[in-house]
């Protein structure tokens, strides 16, 4: 909000002119959350990755998650994401209200990472037996 910074020039990225600052926004924040978290789980092309949780940290996880080449399997709740969710990458959608996410995802083997944008311990732990052996 300020008209001038010192910041390190290793923090810094260069916006293309043509990208607003609206348009960029979500890249530079729940983007690099996001993608450092996907990169940094161990997970590899192929492995099952779940995402709980589909709101803007959620969708851009889903977007990278996909284009990472990861079996992608968002977990939230209700139907009325159900579409948005597979547009946005996901293979598989688990709706909380109607499914128990950890007894599908520990039924299709487990997820090698299961990256959570939300802040409901219950619903956190309620997932982590899905995690994959190892």
């Amino acid at each position: 909000y300020a008209e001038m910074m010192i910041a390190r020039a290793t923090g810094l990225v260069s916006i293309p002119a043509e990208l607003s600052s609206e348009e960029a926004a979500p890249i530079l924040c729940a983007g690099i959350a996001t993608f450092n978290a996907l990169k940094k789980s161990g997970a590899e092309a192929g492995d099952t990755v779940a995402v709980l949780g589909i709101g803007g940290l959620g969708h851009m996880a889903l977007q990278y998650a996909r284009t990472m080449g990861f079996r992608v399997v968002a977990v939230g709740r209700g139907a009325d994401i159900a579409a948005d969710v597979m547009s946005l990458g996901a293979h598989r959608y688990i709706d909380t209200n109607t499914e128990n996410a950890a007894e599908v995802l520990s039924a299709m083997g487990g997820a090698k990472a299961i990256l959570t944008t939300t802040g409901n311990p219950t619903a956190v732990s309620a997932l982590m037996s899905a995690l994959a052996p190892e």
